[in-house]
């Protein structure tokens, strides 16, 4: 079985979930299992979850580095066909996680409405943007089982 391949076959072989381990020539990118990574273990692209029910959803890393990990990132995006949410922490580990990512995808909401207002050119654009984000964090609450949190991260009633 292939394992070397070039970065955009990486992204795309890791995507199609067909083998566990694979790598690009150069090995700034590489998979294994549901994880792909640039440029070591440390930074995740972006990692394949489920949810209780058993269900797929793909977590993006929305954190950027250099051009060549955000490159990564987007044949990460592109390769992708399961339902997927680019969060600031694509490895949760327990709730506070969980919470931090919801609270994240809130923020940039905000920010892209705040940009949308004061906007003279790509003011849809914007608005699309937040209402993705805020369209994510509910799918995101609703996936993981989290309780839906105010702007702040206090628990709401």
């Amino acid at each position: 079985m292939k394992t070397v391949f070039s970065n955009r076959e990486v992204a795309d072989v890791w995507a199609a979930q067909s083998q566990t381990y694979g790598r690009s020539n150069n090995g700034n990118l590489f998979f294994n299992g549901g994880t792909l990574f640039s440029y070591g273990k440390h930074f995740i692209v972006g990692r394949y979850v489920q949810n209780v029910s058993g269900e797929t959803i793909c977590l993006i890393n929305n954190r950027h580095y250099s051009s060549s990990t955000a490159t990564h990132q987007s044949y990460a995006r592109r390769a992708n066909t399961s339902p997927t949410i680019c969060v600031s922490n694509p490895n949760p580990h327990n709730e506070q996680d969980h919470r931090a990512n919801v609270v994240d995808l809130r923020n940039r909401a905000e920010i892209a409405f705040g940009k949308a207002e004061r906007a003279r050119v790509y003011k849809d654009m914007h608005l699309d943007d937040a209402v993705k984000l805020e369209a994510d964090a509910l799918k995101y609450c609703e996936w993981f089982g989290v309780k839906r949190n105010d702007r702040t991260g206090n628990k709401s009633a």
